[in-house]
């Protein structure tokens, strides 16, 4: 039975439909990358009873908006080779659907991604500073946008210093809504976390480096209380 058929035959919506191409993919890269390792599968008859279509219709729903169609293939990737560089030869035993998803798979994503984006750059060297440039200002904005959409027009230092304290930042880091590029520039940050890198499961040291004087300015600009 091909993709259509499933899902005209069980009358999937949208996002049902989307979680059992998911299930799909997820199978196709297991069998790539864990030939031997059979768990898992999708049952003959209706795939949503599935304890795979399960975790990857969550996984269509946790990520509607924050990650291209199009990479999802690179999403499930990440997730089986991140967990299977600490197993030491043999399968690891959180490789089952359930590794799609939550805080801890976003983490490994963003690690994961931002590792092949800079092999993608060492091998295709054509992103310029200036464009580095708008995209960390473009992503400064965003965060000031995101402050603003859950604060007020006027928050300050001390509605950042609670998400702070209560580690609620980590998790706005994680889903893309607090930018790195704010971890390394702001003083906060670096008074109320010893070891960012570890404490945000970012790459830090990638972002200090493309911080310019003009990106400096801007922060400053934009968050003049965290200073």
């Amino acid at each position: 039975m091909i993709d259509l058929e499933a899902i005209l035959k069980y009358e999937m919506t949208e996002i049902e439909a989307k979680a059992y191409k998911l299930c799909l993919l997820w199978q196709e890269i297991m069998d790539q990358e864990l030939p031997d390792y059979h768990k898992n599968r999708l049952p003959k008859g209706d795939p949503r009873k599935s304890l795979i279509f399960k975790y990857c219709y969550k996984l269509a729903r946790e990520t509607q908006g924050l990650i291209p169609d199009s990479q999802y293939r690179l999403y499930i990737l990440a997730q089986i080779q991140s967990l299977r560089l600490i197993s030491d030869g043999t399968v690891h035993a959180l490789i089952e659907p359930g590794c799609l998803v939550g805080d801890k798979a976003w983490r490994r994503w963003k690690i994961w991604k931002r590792k092949f984006d800079r092999k993608y750059e060492v091998l295709n060297p054509s992103v310029d500073i200036q464009t580095t440039q708008e995209s960390a200002i473009n992503e400064l904005k965003r965060t000031r946008n995101f402050y603003i959409a859950n604060f007020s027009e006027d928050y300050g230092k001390k509605e950042v210093e609670k998400i702070i304290r209560n580690k609620d930042i980590i998790k706005w880091v994680a889903f893309s809504k607090v930018s790195p590029f704010y971890l390394a520039l702001s003083p906060l940050i670096k008074n109320h976390f010893n070891d960012i890198e570890n404490s945000f499961s970012v790459d830090i040291e990638f972002y200090q480096k493309q911080i310019t004087s003009e990106i400096q300015d801007i922060f400053v600009e934009m968050f003049p209380w965290d200073q």
